[in-house]
């Protein structure tokens, strides 16, 4: 984009208006469905005459201005738009009504809002034109000297990076003359087009566009087999570009007599999953995922059609749906309405509770009966369901998935979980990282305290207290460990004082241990000493403190392995390369107990999940909300269009967005709601015998969500609805809304419908179902 930066403001404006096109479609097309559902329901007709006036017709003037090419007069209606008063239709539902009128206060309210981008407002060159093309050149000129800088320290190392792998075999395959919208092959990929007479390509949907020019380059034409899925290309953040493979499938043709552009074969029948949750996952994803919100279309071609017989009918409790969808409603009442208590317990932990209750039910583990059998492939057999055949799917690992190991582990269930992140925060490696700190240097007041307080020493709140007070009353300042070691002394608590004494003599001695010997004897000494192994063992989730503990003498011994000493002592080493881990936001993963490599459940995120299949899948914390970052950010990097920054306002002090950062933004999220919906298609067809899929939220937000889609019929779920959306699970229930059983569930707010639909089987859990909190 170093190049394009400069993109003339014309063409970025030309983009920007089309987006207000296709805004003002969409905002036109919520009003035509609250004039509609007024209508079919039986409303007050008089309200839908006053929303054509004040709502409706603003916008289709709007429409028909662009139509005849007026963009000034568009422009100053929106500008000069003033924001009617919504109000509830009469004689209709009171929750049908509320529904009717959010719908088009908020059409209304996203009509208004166009006249904050930069196409409509005028003032926006004046008060930002200058400072943005200033910014972009000066960030564009450092992006370019560091990248000289960069280049010439990979010469002198004599070294590529993966990038370089790819560039540097795209120059070598290009001719010298050639420009980089019309490439053409060099000698070399004419030499090497004469060798390799075929080129197959996996996962074609997850190629990049450097990666597409290299195969141009090696290939003719016509002898190029690739392979891929477009609702499978989850990989963005590498590079991705699905656009590419589905380019290549629109211009292949199914008729081998026809295949000037490609010969297209439909590679549509499932191996791996029952039919019940084929027709499940058939079922969202045919109102979901359209060709207007994915770029792909789930049409027939696309369904999934099963491939193995359908064996349920053969399996004990064969009859029921294998498809399960949980939520647990949010709002604190139990049963009877009265007021729940849970603030002690977070949503995500009574998520983690009601899986961890159903999946000692599928393995009968109070009753000894599992519920159901699984098709075992290895032995080609079924058998009972066991923990290692069930994987809980979460869209990102980190900071949720110790709260699910810590929540399975106390309910009983093995588990394992391969997480990122989270080992420093453990209790038992924060008290021992405190101690090391301490032990190199006394002076770290906050280390020393934690320390005290530990189960190493045990000093109490109220004792910790009394050193610094006793302090006080003679030095106004001091630092804490001159208070431990005055107390020590002189402490008007004899048996406080006596224990100081013993906890410094033995933190000397340590220390003492620490310079003369290495790092991996003190640590073991240390747990020796304590007993502290034996102690966190006891502890609820005891086997995950302990291997955790031990997982940090194996890594003092790895580093002192590799650590050049320079006459440093490794402990203070140590603690450096601690330290600057956590200053840059990098961390370990928790340890796995030795009892979680065999016969347990697995913990994996979306990505990690790609490609691989589990008998029994439990897709959780759906209710995750989408995240934007990559739209919001204060620089926005693109390499079809520009460079585009938020910059702040000398005159307001507010951070105002450039053009192009506007056009870059509204690409870019509707890149990552499209990404979104397909990491959710990956994860649904994971499941090979059993799909359970869990959420925590409001029932009165579900029931808006489907009530809404429930009106629209059987077709495909509108854009601007999905585009509502924040998270997977309206997702789903968007596309489950014209289901009955879940409108009527949800409407009545009755705890369980399993009956009229053989789809999925629905469960509405209270809070206070989750009796098992309180046993773990």
């Amino acid at each position: 984009w170093c190049e394009k930066a400069a993109l003339p403001a014309s063409e970025l404006d030309e983009r920007q208006k089309r987006i207000v096109a296709d805004k003002l479609q969409s905002i036109l097309s919520r009003l035509d469905h609250c004039q509609r559902l007024v209508e079919n329901e039986g409303g007050d007709t008089g309200w839908a005459r006053k929303l054509q006036e004040s709502h409706v017709e603003p916008v289709a003037q709007c429409i028909e201005m662009l139509r005849t090419g007026d963009w000034d007069k568009c422009a100053e209606t929106i500008r000069n738009f003033h924001k009617p008063t919504t109000r509830k239709p009469k004689d209709l539902p009171e929750s049908t009504a509320a529904l009717i009128q959010s719908t088009a206060k908020n059409a209304v309210d996203a009509f208004a809002e166009l006249s904050q981008l930069a196409t409509i407002n005028p003032d926006y060159l004046d008060r930002l034109g200058d400072p943005v093309a200033l910014q972009t050149k000066v960030l564009v000129g450092l992006v370019k000297e560091f990248d000289q800088l960069y280049t010439q320290a990979k010469r002198t190392l004599n070294c590529l990076d993966f990038a370089d792998l790819e560039h540097y075999a795209l120059r070598l395959l290009t001719g010298e003359g050639s420009s980089q919208d019309e490439p053409s092959p060099s000698a070399t990929a004419l030499v090497l087009r004469q060798r390799y007479k075929h080129i197959f390509v996996d996962e074609y949907q997850d190629i990049n566009s450097v990666q597409q020019q290299i195969l141009q380059m090696l290939g003719p034409g016509g002898n190029i087999l690739g392979v891929g899925d477009g609702k499978q290309s989850i990989y963005a953040f590498r590079g991705a570009k699905p656009d590419i493979f589905l380019d290549q499938v629109k211009l292949a043709s199914l008729d081998p007599a026809d295949a000037a552009g490609g010969l297209r074969v439909d590679l549509n029948v499932n191996f791996r999953s029952a039919k019940g949750i084929l027709d499940f996952v058939n079922a969202i994803f045919s109102r979901t995922m359209t060709a207007s919100f994915t770029k792909i279309d789930y049409d027939e071609s696309a369904r999934l059609r099963p491939g193995l017989a359908d064996k349920t009918d053969q399996l004990p409790g064969g009859k029921e749906s294998i498809v399960e969808f949980h939520i647990l409603d949010e709002e604190k009442t139990d049963n009877t309405g009265a007021q729940y208590e849970t603030s002690l317990v977070t949503p995500r932990r009574r998520q983690a509770a009601m899986i961890a209750r159903r999946i000692r039910q599928m393995v009968g583990a109070d009753t000894g009966k599992p519920e159901f059998q699984i098709h075992d492939t290895e032995q080609d057999a079924t058998r009972d369901v066991d923990y290692r055949d069930i994987v809980v799917l979460m869209r990102s690992l980190a900071k949720k998935a110790n709260d699910y190991v810590e929540v399975l582990r106390l309910a009983g269930v093995p588990v394992s979980c391969q997480a990122t992140a989270g080992y420093f925060e453990a209790t038992e490696i924060s008290d021992m990282l405190c101690l090391l700190k301490v032990l190199d240097n006394p002076q770290r007041d906050i280390e020393l305290a934690a320390v005290l307080r530990s189960p190493f020493f045990e000093v109490s709140d109220v004792e910790l207290t009394k050193i610094r007070i006793h302090s006080e009353t003679k030095h106004k300042r001091s630092d804490f460990h001159d208070c431990v070691l005055e107390y020590s002394e002189a402490g008007t608590d004899a048996g406080l004082a006596a224990r100081l004494k013993e906890i410094l003599d033995r933190i000397d001695g340590w220390r003492t241990i620490a310079r003369r010997g290495n790092l991996a004897d003190l640590i073991w000494r240390i747990y020796r000493q304590t007993s502290y192994l034996s102690f966190v063992s006891a502890l609820p989730s005891g086997q995950a403190r302990r291997a955790n503990l031990l997982k940090l003498h194996d890594r003092a011994i790895q580093f002192e392995g590799f650590a050049s000493s320079a006459g440093v002592p490794s402990l203070t080493r140590f603690v450096e390369f601690v330290e600057k881990l956590q200053a840059v936001g990098q961390d370990w993963a928790p340890a796995e107990p030795q009892d979680s490599a065999g016969n347990a459940v697995r913990i994996l995120s979306g990505h990690k999940s790609k490609g691989l299949e589990f008998p029994v899948v439990f897709l959780v914390e759906l209710e995750s909300t989408f995240n934007k970052r990559d739209s919001q950010a204060d620089c926005l990097a693109d390499a079809d269009d520009t460079l585009g920054l938020q910059i702040i306002d000398r005159e307001s002090n507010s951070k105002l967005s450039s053009l192009a950062h506007e056009v870059i933004a509204e690409q870019k999220e509707a890149m990552s709601l499209a990404e979104e919906m397909r990491v959710l298609y990956v994860a649904t067809t994971r499941a090979r015998d059993r799909l359970v899929l869990t959420a925590s939220q409001k029932q009165n937000k579900c029931r808006e969500i489907v009530s809404n889609g429930f009106f629209l019929g059987g077709g495909p779920v509108p854009d601007w609805q999905l585009r509502a959306c924040r998270s997977p699970l309206e997702w789903i229930l968007c596309g489950l809304s014209d289901r009955k059983v879940l409108h009527d569930a949800l409407e009545t707010g009755m705890a369980e419908r399993t009956g009229g639909d053989d789809l999925f089987s629905f469960k509405l859990h209270s809070q206070a179902d989750l009796k098992e909190l309180s046993d773990f």
